[in-house]
């Protein structure tokens, strides 16, 4: 596996509507195996510490998250970095931009292979059988095209005018969220699938009041992550990251954060 980096889509402690894909910028630097290893870590971590720490008992359904999501992520990503860079890239951005095109399609529409389709692209509860049984909160097909879309990046941050880059993505981003959610076509899941959240799924409506058609413009489908919610997510990241490219940790707010920084996984399973 090169040596990348990427903006990888994992639980941080910021309000819960931005937090999930701004987690960090990591190096990748591991061959395939170890990725795929650690991959089944997180999962590990997922099914027994965090399951756990929700209320300090094992609930009866585990209730699988960012962690999950995570990992198989990052088993996927043990064998796409096999492709060339540019076709990960490709790959990445055609899956953030095209799985909304998966949302009318409800689990049961699938028959015997709707708790397959509930862990890849619609959140829900999957029956192994009577007594083994989970419910997916973060299906995998949209983390992963972010996951790639991030492994892909790291070649951007090997170069010198990689600020240049980054802002002027992030930029692109943003504006193109703007967009998209002021056309109110596409990009915000299906509302007529039972399984995703009613309260933010499908077009954004005027309110009585501007502040509440404010929260409604922003009240984007995270579970699965729409394309309106990553644009909106990930166009601030990376201005945010250009923003501190080169910035300095020796002290100060810098300094707590490189701390943070440096422990990712123990700052997410203690939050």
């Amino acid at each position: 596996m090169p040596a990348s980096s990427g903006v990888v889509a994992v639980q941080v402690g910021a309000p819960n509507q931005i937090r999930s894909p701004t987690f960090t910028i990591g190096n990748v630097e591991s061959g395939e195996p170890v990725a795929a290893a650690c991959g089944l870590w997180l999962i590990f971590l997922e099914l027994t510490v965090l399951r756990f720490a929700w209320n300090f008992a094992f609930a009866s359904v585990p209730f699988v998250q960012v962690i999950w999501a995570l990992g198989w992520s990052m088993v996927a990503m043990a064998l796409i970095v096999r492709l060339p860079v540019r076709w990960i890239a490709g790959l990445g951005v055609a899956i953030i931009l095209f799985h909304n095109l998966l949302d009318p399609i409800p689990p049961a529409a699938l028959g015997r292979f709707s708790g397959l389709w509930a862990v890849l692209h619609t959140p829900g509860l999957v029956s192994i059988t009577p007594q083994i049984k989970f419910f997916v909160g973060y299906p995998l097909i949209p983390w992963i095209g972010v996951m790639a879309a991030g492994y892909a990046l790291g070649a951007l941050l090997e170069r010198q005018d990689r600020r240049k880059w980054l802002l002027g993505l992030g930029v692109a981003l943003t504006l193109a969220f703007f967009v998209l959610r002021t056309l109110n076509l596409y990009g915000n899941g299906d509302a007529g699938n039972p399984s995703f959240s009613s309260s933010s799924v499908g077009p954004w409506k005027l309110q009585p009041s501007l502040p509440l058609t404010i929260i409604a413009f922003f009240n984007t489908l995270k579970y699965p992550p729409s394309l309106d919610y990553l644009l909106m997510t990930l166009g601030p990241a990376l201005i945010v990251l250009a923003g501190l490219d080169g910035v300095t940790a020796e002290r100060g707010l810098g300094r707590i954060l490189l701390v943070f920084g440096r422990v990712p996984l123990f700052y997410s399973i203690s939050f």
